[in-house]
């Protein structure tokens, strides 16, 4: 009787013992949870500040030299720290610090993109995208744009890879 009641005992204790365990990791989850969203947040926040800041900064340098070709987009990416995107009003990118990506057209490719390119041209704000997971590369992207103000092309831009944000 004592052996039964000591194991019946013991079986509740660790039983105990294991949800206790489960409750303190679920709430070390959430809280984990909570506080990677409010790094991404404030990432977010201070990487967007930069980025306007960046595109307003391309923005002048083209009214200064409108003609692309001129441009090192190289240079341009390590002082801004930022890849270049340059689309055209037909939504295809001309010019870019990723030589692989120019001739991409958005029109076939990114249909739903397509429709926000137009809004932006047309509205001449900046936007900036939140942060996503590229489905290619599983890396967290994030996205901004602005039109020229003759509305003939918008600059993307999104970090480059000392900007990443692998890690956070």
């Amino acid at each position: 009787m004592i052996v039964l009641t000591d194991h019946i005992r013991l079986k509740e204790q660790a039983v105990g013992n294991n949800q206790l365990q489960v409750r303190q990791n679920e709430e070390m989850v959430q809280y984990t949870l909570h506080t990677v969203e409010k790094a991404y947040l404030l990432f977010g926040e201070h990487i967007t500040s930069t980025m306007r800041e960046s595109s307003i900064a391309l923005l002048n340098r083209y009214e200064k030299q409108p003609s692309f070709d001129e441009w090192d987009f190289q240079a341009l990416k390590q002082e801004l720290g930022m890849d270049i995107y340059i689309i055209d009003s037909n939504d295809v990118i001309t010019h870019s610090s990723l030589a692989e990506n120019v001739g991409l057209d958005f029109a076939e490719c990114c249909i739903k993109l397509k429709g926000m390119l137009d809004e932006t041209r047309a509205s001449g704000q900046f936007s900036a995208d939140g942060m996503d997971i590229e489905q290619i590369t599983g890396k967290i992207k994030k996205y901004s744009y602005m039109a020229t103000r003759d509305k003939k092309y918008i600059a993307r831009l999104f970090p480059s890879g000392r900007c990443d944000f692998q890690g956070i």
